[in-house]
């Protein structure tokens, strides 16, 4: 298992690429060119894309990256709403009257403490409310 971090220009975050073989999951959607540029060096199969909770800048290249890739989205079943809401995701907290992008819908919803398989990608979600209600980490063996 490898874990690639990227990070996004401006406001965006972090972006990780978790790589098992040649499946991979990506972690947010806060850039798009080197996770593209790295899955395209590797030759991987991306399976999804997860997201650790619903704001704007862990979603910002989603439409892009669901493009490119055609992979599933999966987001925390209190945090789906984001995708769509320019208030709820903060983006008009910080850019109030600039028109929200909305996101693509998520293809699956999260429940608290699932287990996710994608490929020869086993995870399991931890649920860590409070930044969001719908916030998460996913652990990997060892990897968190």
């Amino acid at each position: 298992m490898e874990v690639l971090s990227f990070y996004g220009k401006g406001i965006a975050s972090n972006t990780f690429l978790l790589r098992n073989a040649d499946d991979a999951v990506i972690i947010d959607a806060s850039c798009f060119d080197p996770i593209v540029k790295a899955c395209r060096e590797r030759n991987l199969n991306v399976r999804a894309i997860l997201l650790t909770h619903g704001h704007f800048d862990h979603t910002l290249y989603l439409s892009k990256l669901k493009d490119e890739f055609d992979a599933p989205i999966c987001v925390h079943k209190n945090d789906a709403e984001m995708l769509s809401d320019g208030y709820l995701s903060a983006y008009n907290v910080f850019f109030d009257g600039f028109a929200y992008e909305k996101r693509p819908l998520a293809d699956h919803l999260i429940y608290d403490d699932c287990n996710l398989k994608f490929g020869s990608i086993s995870l399991s979600v931890k649920c860590l409310p409070g930044h969001t209600s719908g916030s998460v980490t996913y652990q990997a063996d060892d990897l968190l």
